[in-house]
């Protein structure tokens, strides 16, 4: 048998070599090709005997075809290809996805600075520092709570930094000492 010359092939390697019989491809391409670099002949002939039950016998000739027509070479061809092609498919969902973060994490922002507006327009009802704790809690006449506003902001913070690829915790940003309290409708 010649050695096939895989350099002088035009196109993609692990596509139907010139010559190459359909039946003897078609075994390349569905049981040999999508091992990759862990294609051996002896795995490919055991995936293509689960599909075709029968008489042990013609993994002499595998032998013999996928050394004339180089599947490994080209299995390990394919792999690297099909590689390339998730990494940038990947990248490219992984750009969509920070832009979504970023954008919904710019609107909760939005929402949040909404609200403290609304805080701000508000009558104040009451104001109280705890002489003990030195802690401050000041009632306001409005239906949303400080923890709302708070899980709306760590939202926001998250997909923001989701958005540019930084870690989604901060630490080390509790002021001790201050505290709002706002209380719920009917009180």
């Amino acid at each position: 048998m010649s050695s096939l010359d895989l350099q002088a092939v035009r196109g993609d390697v692990w596509e139907q070599l010139p010559d190459e019989p359909d039946h003897w491809f078609d075994r390349f391409n569905k049981f040999a090709k999508t091992l990759g670099p862990e294609f051996t002949v002896r795995r490919a002939y055991r995936l293509y005997k689960r599909d075709n039950p029968g008489p042990e016998d013609g993994y002499d000739l595998w032998t013999e075809m996928s050394e004339r027509w180089q599947w490994g070479e080209r299995a390990r061809e394919w792999s690297l290809e099909d590689r390339s092609d998730m990494t940038r498919l990947w990248e490219q969902r992984r750009r969509q996805l920070l832009d979504a973060d970023w954008n919904t994490g710019a609107r909760l922002r939005g929402v949040a600075s909404d609200y403290l507006e609304l805080l701000q327009k508000h009558k104040e009802v009451a104001r109280v520092i705890d002489p003990e704790t030195g802690i401050e809690t000041v009632t306001l006449a409005v239906n949303i709570t400080a923890g709302d506003l708070t899980r709306l902001l760590k939202i926001a913070s998250e997909l923001q930094r989701l958005g540019v690829g930084e870690p989604t915790t901060i630490q080390g940003t509790a002021q001790p000492g201050v505290g709002i309290y706002l209380p719920k409708e009917g009180e």
